[in-house]
């Protein structure tokens, strides 16, 4: 008997929805997989190819990387289209900064070197360092100065453009690499994406998921993530975090290329547009409602006839077009309701993913680690007999 025998847990994750499934499953959990998103692929995106080109357009300043999940793909894409040797060498010429370890896990993996890293891993305080550099901002951020280098050093580690330096991270996710993964946490060993009652997986969050990641699907279009150690957050030989972003003469009137995950940000690019730089936006996995909804509409009934226990989201997207779909639906009102008095246990694989059910009242619970196996042991924990 396993863990879960009995627990009915609803499933919206597109991209690798099988990492989760696939785990939930082994516990005894009955799943039902109702994707909320569709993924763009990456080869057939015109508005990536658009956006890569504008990067490589003329030298670029400073490089915002949002999610590992994402930062591949883009790689991935930009190799399908014959521009990754450019892209890479342009990136190595900018200041690179990540947002925590899964992102400098993609950043080191094709031989760059970040020079700053959110130790929260969150877009927060990712933007708060680029802001702090440019002046623009008032706060400091608290994160991870890659080596204790010079500020304004350029981003490849070491070697020729594109050459992995030897770093690796043995948290990626299986099935990770080249092709990206999802942005929200990932689940190694697993198949890529499979099906199972209710609906069907096959698609990034990432990730697509930013947070994210597994089926991990980053937001606006979401990540599994690279599993992350302290180690991964100290310089080549050891240096402690820093505990303020570096400083520099500023980045008004420079370019800065934004690695999104599957939703603008405006949000964290807007001050720095006021800033006076020249803000590059590149989106990999857009996202879009699924062509058909009925799945996500029977998910919906279920979880307010009772017919479930559970459900489990590994990004943004995936959570915010569950409450569209939902009000689509015609239920919207009374999901949100059940929700928000707790008659369906909620999960997400972190605070970005938690956010659209937060902003509606929704308490959601949420590992300590963003990562896809700690959710899992969440839900078994609160679940579990």
């Amino acid at each position: 008997m396993g863990e879960l025998d009995g627990v009915r847990i609803g499933v919206t994750a597109e991209r690798r929805a099988d990492d989760l499934i696939g785990a939930l499953v082994r516990h005894g959990a009955q799943v039902q997989h109702a994707p909320t998103i569709t993924i763009v692929p990456l080869a057939d995106d015109p508005e990536l190819r658009r956006g890569t080109e504008a990067v490589l357009a003329a030298p670029v300043a400073f490089t915002a990387v949002t999610t590992g999940a994402g930062f591949r793909g883009w790689l991935a894409a930009a190799e399908g289209w014959g521009l990754q040797d450019a892209l890479l060498e342009t990136l190595a010429g900018s200041r690179i900064f990540a947002r925590g370890p899964k992102a400098v896990g993609a950043v080191r993996g094709v031989g760059l070197r970040e020079e700053y890293s959110a130790r929260t891993e969150t877009n927060e305080e990712l933007f708060a360092a680029l802001a702090e550099a440019s002046g623009a901002g008032g706060f400091a951020a608290m994160g991870t100065a890659a080596g204790g280098g010079i500020a304004g050093a350029p981003g490849l580690a070491g070697g020729m453009s594109g050459v992995p330096t030897g770093w690796e991270d043995s948290g990626l996710p299986a099935g990770g690499g080249a092709s990206g993964v999802p942005a929200d946490g990932g689940v190694p060993g697993t198949p890529a994406d499979g099906s199972v009652s209710g609906g069907s997986a096959g698609r990034r969050d990432t990730g697509l998921c930013a947070d994210q990641g597994p089926s991990g699907e980053p937001a606006g279009g979401g990540s599994p993530e690279v599993v992350s150690t302290d180690e991964g957050n100290l310089g080549p030989s050891g240096d402690q975090p820093t505990s303020s972003a570096p400083t520099n003469q500023g980045i008004s009137g420079t370019r800065i290329a934004v690695q999104l995950h599957g939703t603008p940000l405006p949000e964290f690019t807007g001050p720095l547009t006021a800033a006076g730089a020249r803000v590059l936006p590149v989106q990999p996995y857009r996202w879009h409602s699924p062509p058909d909804p009925a799945p996500v509409f029977s998910l919906v009934n279920d979880a307010l006839s009772g017919a479930l226990d559970a459900l489990v989201f590994t990004s943004a997207p995936a959570a915010a077009n569950f409450l569209t779909l939902a009000d689509q639906s015609g239920r919207g009102p009374q999901l949100r309701k059940a929700l928000v008095e707790g008659a369906v246990v909620c999960a997400c694989v972190g605070p970005v993913t938690a956010a659209p059910l937060e902003a509606v009242g929704i308490r959601p619970l949420q590992p300590e680690r963003q990562r896809l196996g700690a959710l899992v042991k969440l839900v078994v924990a609160e679940l579990g007999q």
